[in-house]
């Protein structure tokens, strides 16, 4: 993967190196608890979907998934 992604926030939209927003979600995941490799594997997709221009399946994701994670609504195998 490379290149930069689109990240939207509450004032205005920026742009990020990928491994930052790579990084960035992977230490969201782990601060519910969520392994390392599990974590990785999530947002590989995530930032992908963001490299390729489909923001509706990038990292905007993340905070619906981390919310789900955290009311129990997704399960993990862990």
């Amino acid at each position: 993967m490379g290149g930069l992604i689109r990240v939207n926030t509450t004032s205005k939209r920026i742009t990020v190196p990928h491994e930052v927003a790579f990084n960035f979600a992977v230490e969201c995941f782990k601060a519910v608890e969520i392994s390392v490799v599990p974590a990785a594997v999530n947002t590989k997709g995530l930032v992908a979907a963001d490299i390729c221009g489909v923001d509706a399946h990038g990292n905007p994701l993340l905070q619906v998934y981390i919310g789900r994670l955290q009311k129990g609504l997704i399960h993990t195998s862990q």
